[in-house]
Order: structure tokens, then sequence, then C-alpha cells
């Protein structure tokens, strides 16, 4: 999983030569032309027929418009089908069809267009109606037209008519500006004006954006049309690519996105991994046919692995990298919330639909999990996740290889999903299959979730509880917390060593962290631990469960 991203800023060139193209005096009268023979292909475009000097006035009034940072009104707008009102109670109909927003009595938002429905507790995290995660930032119309501004500084804003304008402010304080005019009618993309307004300048296309024209900060055309594509993306980069150099660079970035890009290195040198860049595609390992995309992570998503990172037991990650993965219905195909691969570089996937970062059923419990399987694998010892100590682990956890013991000592094997079959456990000592949740009750070391597929699954989930939700994991199974304990003070002795005593130098906190040994830290824990066993079998507690699909590897 490669980078396609660079931060070389990229110069109008000839691809030929390499060398910058000639100039020409062209002024607007280059534009004119160019207007003229898209109005005589589709007289449609701003509402004139036949084409005239009108048209080709006031689309230079536009580009004057963008220059002083404005937005332009739309050409020929088409009125809503009903009165719509600006603000977060609207009714708005554009080119690709209504949207409307609603405030509940409870003050919560209601959302919808032709694609699906969102709601928002806050007015800045927008959630599915099966509650993932779908968009962070504003919703709103203005003078008419619908705005969403994301939390990395872009602002996209739709107008009726289907034009378009995405705009951000650098981190140095210039405004970009990207106008893209509606499709015509009876036209298609490549017949869109796209009008480009930066610090250097004004780049016009009309072939929908494959190549430019541009006209320098003194208003005057200066070089012919080139093939070079520039956009603002969803994470606040202004970029540039053309035929020489198709992958994108980096011209600029909001001051958000900088703040991200700098907590994201500060993550990746402190704590030895990578995280994959946005929109690169690669095949899905053990899924044939399935080409998973990576995203951007969020804020929340980066909090999230940083706190995860913090309290694994390897002192560094030995370049493990972390892909976080576009929402498609490829990659739901897959079936899980994160899955561990262990390759020439081990890498981590985390999938997009889980909208909680914190705690042990948000990304950081996921993370958590993957990280499990990441130390059983490289852990330092013969065998991997089979190495003899795990070995021990999973024998004392009710498991013989890859099959799970009943509290009659049987032996029950797990038989994944086929076809129409749910997935079940089946033995010799029993001619009826048992369900998850039944083979769970049976077991004779209960598992510590509905998530028990394999020895090392049940191990990943047992650490996931103890370093998130060690209660919940102490009230679940006392006996399992015990072992878990130990086996993961050991693994932070081996990271941290002991004193001149043999005692531990680190332990871990109640909330996962590690920390140093003293006599009174390990005295708060004890009379925690023993007021969690005391009350286990007086106050019912809701099991911490991973919710299904879940990954299986």
């Amino acid at each position: 999983m490669g980078d396609n991203r660079g931060d070389a800023p990229l110069s109008l060139s000839d691809c030929t030569t390499g060398n910058a193209l000639p100039g020409f005096d062209l002024t607007n009268e280059f534009v004119a032309d160019q207007m003229r023979r898209k109005l005589a292909q589709n007289p449609g475009i701003g509402g004139v027929s036949p084409p005239g000097d009108a048209a080709i006035d006031s689309f230079s009034d536009h580009i004057a418009t963008l220059r002083r940072g404005e937005v332009p009104n739309p050409i020929s707008p088409r009125p809503p089908a009903e009165p719509a009102r600006d603000g977060d109670n609207f009714h708005f109909v554009g080119r690709n069809g209504a949207v409307s927003m609603r405030r509940s009595d409870d003050g919560t938002l209601n959302y919808s267009d032709s694609r699906e429905r969102l709601t928002s507790f806050d007015g800045r995290t927008w959630l599915r109606e099966n509650g993932d995660l779908a968009f962070q930032g504003t919703i709103r119309m203005e003078g008419g037209n619908l705005i969403r501004e994301n939390h990395y500084g872009v602002t996209t804003e739709e107008r009726p008519d289907g034009s378009e304008t995405r705009r951000m402010r650098t981190s140095t304080g210039d405004l970009v500006q990207i106008h893209t005019s509606a499709i015509p009618v009876g036209g298609s993309a490549n017949d869109r004006t796209i009008t480009v307004v930066d610090s250097t300048g004004t780049y016009v296309s009309t072939d929908g954006g494959e190549s430019y024209t541009q006209r320098g900060a003194d208003g005057r055309f200066t070089d012919g049309p080139v093939s070079v594509r520039r956009g603002i993306d969803d994470y606040g980069n202004y970029w540039s690519s053309n035929d020489c150099l198709p992958d994108r660079h980096v011209e600029a970035r909001t001051p958000q996105a900088d703040r991200f890009h700098a907590r994201q290195r500060e993550i990746e040198e402190r704590y030895g991994v990578r995280i994959t860049p946005p929109d690169v595609s690669y095949p899905a390992v053990g899924a044939d046919g399935v080409t998973l995309t990576t995203r951007q992570p969020t804020m929340l998503d980066l909090d999230a692995l940083e706190r995860s990172l913090s309290r694994s037991t390897r002192d560094n990650n030995d370049g493990l990298e972390f892909a976080f993965i576009r929402d498609t219905p490829a990659a739901r195909s897959v079936q899980a919330r994160g899955r561990y691969v262990a390759r020439d570089t081990n890498y981590i996937e985390l999938f997009d639909w889980q909208h909680s970062s914190r705690g042990p059923n948000g990304v950081e419990g996921v993370i958590d999990h993957e990280l499990a399987h990441h130390e059983q694998q490289i852990d330092g010892q013969d065998g991997g996740r089979w190495n003899a100590e795990l070995n021990r682990l999973y024998h004392e956890m009710g498991w013989t290889g890859e099959r799970l013991r009943d509290h009659d000592g049987n032996l029950w094997t797990w038989v994944p999903a086929r076809r129409q079959e749910p997935e079940h456990w089946t033995s010799p000592s029993s001619s009826q299959p048992l369900s998850p949740r039944q083979m769970r009750e049976r077991a004779q070391v209960r598992p510590p979730s509905d998530y028990f597929t394999a020895p090392w699954e049940m191990h990943a989930e047992a650490v996931r509880l103890y370093r998130t939700d060690r209660e919940a994991l102490m009230r679940e199974n006392p006996d399992l917390y015990a072992r878990i304990r130990t086996s993961d003070q050991d693994q932070i002795d081996r990271r941290h060593g002991t004193n001149s005593g043999g005692g531990s130098r680190m332990i871990r906190d109640l909330d996962g962290r590690i920390i140093a040994n003293t006599a009174q830290d390990r005295r708060r824990i004890s009379a925690a631990e023993r007021d969690w066993q005391a009350s286990q079998w007086r106050v019912p507690v809701a099991t911490a469960r991973r919710p299904q699909p879940v990954a299986r590897n």
C-alpha cells in the first residue's frame, strides 16, 4: 500500500520538454473565443440563445466576482418546488434532487436527501440511521444555496441550477475557490466551465477540467491551454496534477489540515507506525474481487489511535501500518470492523462505519483488539500467535488447538457461516449445533464477548476489555481477568524491566495507561478490583460486546 501523494509544488509546463510554455498576449479575448465556441455548441449555457456578447460579459463578471472572494449568483437558477428558508430548517431543490432539514422538538436536526437520512444532536456530527458516522461539520442554507462546511475547513456551496463552489482558506491566509458551472441541458460533465482562483491568478477550463488557461495577477492570460487539473479535496488540501505527473501534489492546506498532519506525524514518529495516505486502492486480502480504498482519518480517529498505542506493551511497533478504509459497498462486503494482516509489512485495516471513538466498543476498542493480534504475531518468540506462552494461556482459557471445551469437557469446533446458514459450533458429543451465544454460556471458561471464533480472538477480546474497561472484564469473568492481568504484566516487565528486587518497574493503571509502580497506586488498583469482584454478583452488568459484524482473521 504505497503513497500516491507528494508535497512538491506543480507548475504549468509542457510535458514533452518540461519547460514553461511560451507566453501569449491574449487578455480576455482567449476566454471570449472559448466561450463563443461553447455557446455555439450548447446554446442552453447561461440561458442565452443564440450566443452573444451578453453571455461573455456575464462570464467575465463572474471571474471578477471570484477574484474578489465573493460567491457569484447562479446563472439561470431553477426555483425550488416550495418556499425555502435560510438556516437549519429548510427545503432545498437542486440539480440532484430535494434536500430537507428539520429540527425536532428535542433539538435534534434531521437531514434528508435522495441518498440518505442523517441526524445530529450538536449540529456538527451527523449520523446515519444505523448510527454510523456520515459527516462532521455544518449543513445549512444561506442565500437560497445549500452549504456544507466540514471540520477540515472546506466549504461546498451548491446552487439550485447544479453549479457548485468549493472554497478554503489556506494556512497562509489565501482564499482558494473553485467554481464549477452546471452541466448544460443535453450536455455532459466535459461541457462544464471550471474557474479556479488562488493567490497566483485565475485558471479557466472550458472542457470540464481537463485543461486550463492561466491568467496572472495582472489580469492578463500568460499561458495557452495546458493539461493541468486542480481541486480541493475533503481533507483541506488544494492539489494539482498533470499528464506528466498524474499523482496529486499538494499546493496548500487549511490550518485545520496542517494541524492534522502535524498530529499524524507526531503519532507516527512517537510510536513507530505509519498511517496509509487517503485514496490508496488495493485488493482486499482473503476477499476475491474486492478492492478497498483508504480514507484520511479524522482527529477523533487520531485521538483513539494514540490512546490505544499508548496502552500497547510494545515500545516500537516496527513500522506497523494503519489503513483507515473508506465506507463503500465493497468494503462492507468484507464484514469487519477491523482486520490485522500479517505480511512483509504488517498492517491493520480500520473500517469506516463506527462513529464512536472512545471506549471498548468504539474505534479505540477495535484498535486495541487488532494491536493484540500484532503483539501475538511478533512478540519476539518463536511461533507467533502459537508461541509457547500463548499456547499455555489458550489452554487455560479452555482451548485445545482450535477447539473449545465446554463445562463437561467436550470439545467444540466453530463452523463459519456458509450461504444461508448461520455460523455455529459443532461437537461429536452432540447432534445439535450451538449458536455463538449458546456456546458462550456452555464454555468451560466463559469468553469475554460473543466473538471467540479462535483462541487468539478470545484472547484479543480479553486484552481489549482489560485495556479499555477492566471492570467489565472482571465482572464478566474474574478468573479470565486474573489470567490476562498476569500475562499483561509479564509483557510490561519485558518492555520496561524490573527493579533490583525483582519487582515490576511499571504497571497498568485502571484506565489502561502504563504507569510507574508505586505502593499508593498498587493499593488503589487492588481496592478497585476487590470492589468489582465483590459487586459482580450483586449488580447486573451488561456485557461489553463487540458489535457484529466483526473481523475474522
